[in-house]
């Protein structure tokens, strides 16, 4: 198992997704001990943003199979405080966890020299309180397709790499031809 400098693994095993749900747990209890209020006021809602359990469970689950995400959660302070608004939607349908919120707002923080964060915030039902749901790194690049990177070459041709030895060309006329 690669550990980074903070002792962090980076793979995709089983065993190396496992370690990092235990950073991030760890990271969420040392969280609470020096936030007893369980809050951050976050500038751009204007709001408090409240941390609990369903955000601890539903972090630890999503962060952890990415390296870069299980990295963002450390940045959890900063993350609630200046995150800003991207889109308002409602809860999946038939998401037992999503279910206790009227509305879920999709945030977006900029870290410098890390990259895009998305914090996930589900209003309650009644009290409309703010609850962190969600944190995760962005990761995708800017070609629409996950993991692809653009490279435009001589305004004819749109390159992407889609992988290995995967490329996929798209003429400006949106002829297709893949490489392989």
């Amino acid at each position: 198992m690669e550990l980074d400098k903070k002792g962090i693994a980076q793979g995709r095993t089983k065993e190396e997704i496992q370690q990092r749900e235990k950073v991030i747990k760890n990271f969420y209890v040392a969280w609470n001990e020096a936030n007893p209020e369980k809050r951050v006021y976050n500038v751009n809602l204007q709001a408090f943003i409240y941390v609990k359990f369903l955000s601890f469970q539903e972090t630890v689950e999503k962060a952890s199979r990415s390296y870069k995400s299980t990295l963002a959660v450390t940045y959890l302070t900063d993350i609630l405080e200046l995150a800003a608004v991207v889109n308002y939607t409602k809860p999946k349908e038939g998401n037992k966890k999503q279910s206790r919120f009227s509305d879920i707002i999709i945030m977006q923080y900029n870290k410098a020299n890390f990259g895009k964060i998305k914090l996930t915030v589900g209003i309650l039902r009644g009290n409309r309180e703010k609850i962190q749901y969600c944190i995760t790194a962005i990761e995708k690049s800017d070609c629409t397709t996950r993991n692809i990177h653009a490279i435009v070459i001589q305004s004819l041709f749109f390159i992407c790499y889609k992988g290995t030895n995967n490329f996929l060309i798209t003429k400006k006329n949106n002829n297709k031809i893949i490489i392989k």
